[in-house]
């Protein structure tokens, strides 16, 4: 037995990239299990590599042989942040060991440059816990095919056990797994592979159910599956960890859902471009929304330095994440976005003589005060949008959050909501986020008064007109 304390486990932990998505088909994983089982791979690496460098194994192929390695139970149960007392931590370790033991797994690869090397395998070929000398140790072995990519893994992720301890749900350890191995140099946002809808169910699902005719697993359908599971996992995630996920399902013939993906953007690396400190500096919103379009934030940054205004720029940035995937591929961003901005600039800037004439409303706020009144001018629907805007928020709090509600499923679908805005709803902050509020009177002024609220002559009226002798 190989026996080493654990409780710092440096250096970083190499997971082969075959062993991050298991499918249980035999058995169950509890949260608690798959954290563990994380742990003991890292302190497996770990020793391993100690016996090769000290020269008592030459070779990885003499550990296949049912090779025992050992620690101190707690600083297994440590970096996943278990029951302290030593009761407390047998029983757990008894319920994970035992798990690990039982349950049988299809390992799958979770993108198509990795190699699939195994199936249908347990986690562990033995367990054992023991006390001696007043600690308690627990041994275990691995399956040969598991050693030997552990050992020596030809591509590898490095998860991080800390930020895995905070999670509580399996589907939100194992999605985590999955995202955080696209963690790109340089790159702060990503996007996973695409799979099937089952595919996902099954990585996610930590015991499922067997058909008893088929003895196959029995999975969920993926829209039962999503609102049961997997927006809880999304937000334990986005809320907890290090980084930040969005759901994007594609539609076959028919608009049916028939796959899925997530698009990862990592924090610290929009915190990093935000507490840069150069002359001119993205705000938070504008770094989330750059790297939510999959644009260099260094890009936006530039455009910023050359004058563009911070909201045209969103408005730009909008428009690009929009962008119909099926359009040309876009050879230049920087020169795109710049096209973009320029027309956005001529429609806020472009005002009729006339309009400017008749149109022009004093700011209550300057109105209010003794300085020189600043003229502003807006077009009908603007006014209209203001009424209307302050007869919605003049509806009783539950009446609001109807719309509020319908505003936030009509975001999710068109892929603009973002992590805060469901939080704001529930709050009943709405009129702290622009885009939600903004969403709201449309649905609110669509309901009330019809598709051609913000029209100065009602297209009714218009097509009467024509028709009038």
């Amino acid at each position: 037995m190989e026996q080493r304390d654990s409780s710092s486990l440096t250096p970083s932990f190499r997971k082969p990239i075959a062993a991050i998505v298991l499918m249980p088909t035999v058995g169950n994983l509890s949260p608690l299990t798959r954290k563990m089982f994380n742990v003991v791979l890292h302190v497996t690496q770990l020793q391993a590599a100690e016996v090769i460098a000290a020269g008592r194994v030459f070779t990885s192929e003499e550990f296949f042989a049912g090779h025992v390695f050992e620690s101190p139970l707690k600083d297994l149960l440590k970096p996943i942040e278990a029951e302290d007392s030593d009761q407390q931590q047998i029983t757990s370790a008894k319920k994970c060991f035992r798990e690990m033991r039982r349950t049988e797994s299809d390992w799958t690869a979770p993108d198509a440059g990795s190699e699939v090397i195994f199936s249908s395998m347990s986690l562990l070929s033995q367990a054992e816990i023991s006390k001696r000398k007043g600690v308690i140790y627990a041994s275990w072995a691995f399956p040969p095919k598991l050693m030997r990519i552990l050992i020596n893994p030809k591509l590898y992720m490095v998860p991080d056990n800390e930020q895995i301890s905070k999670l509580k749900t399996y589907a939100a350890i194992a999605l985590y797994e999955i995202c955080v191995r696209y963690r790109y140099k340089g790159k702060p946002t990503a996007l996973t592979a695409v799979h099937d809808l089952e595919w996902w169910v099954d990585a996610l699902t930590a015991s499922p159910k067997k058909d008893h005719k088929t003895g196959k697993a029995k999975l969920r359908p993926w829209v039962k599956f999503k609102y049961d599971q997997g927006n809880h996992a999304i937000e334990e995630i986005n809320e907890k960890t290090n980084i930040r996920i969005e759901l994007i399902e594609h539609k076959g013939q028919g608009k049916t859902l028939v796959a899925a993906q997530f698009r990862v953007t990592h924090k610290d690396m929009v915190t990093e471009l935000v507490e840069a400190k150069p002359a001119i500096r993205l705000s938070e919103e504008l770094a989330e929304m750059s790297v939510s379009a999959s644009v260099d934030p260094k890009i936006v940054l530039g455009l910023l330095k050359n004058g563009q205004s911070e909201v045209g720029l969103k408005a730009a940035l909008m428009k690009f994440k929009n962008r119909k995937a099926s359009l040309q591929p876009i050879l230049s961003v920087s020169a795109y976005l710049s096209k973009m901005l320029e027309e956005i600039n001529i429609t806020i800037n472009h005002v009729p003589e006339e309009v400017n004439r008749s149109r022009q409303t004093v700011l209550p706020a300057v109105a209010a005060s003794n300085q020189t009144p600043l003229p502003m001018v807006m077009s009908f629907k603007d006014e209209r949008r203001m009424a209307i805007r302050e007869e919605l928020l003049g509806l009783e709090v539950e009446g609001q959050k109807v719309y509020a509600y319908l505003a936030l499923a009509e975001l999710r679908k068109s892929k603009m909501a973002r992590a805060s805005t469901s939080d704001r709803v529930e709050a009943g902050t709405w009129t702290q986020d622009p885009l939600l509020i903004s969403k709201m009177v449309d649905i609110y002024a669509n309901e009330k008064y019809g598709p051609d609220w913000g029209d100065e002559i009602p297209q009714t009226l218009q097509i009467d007109s024509c028709t009038t002798p």
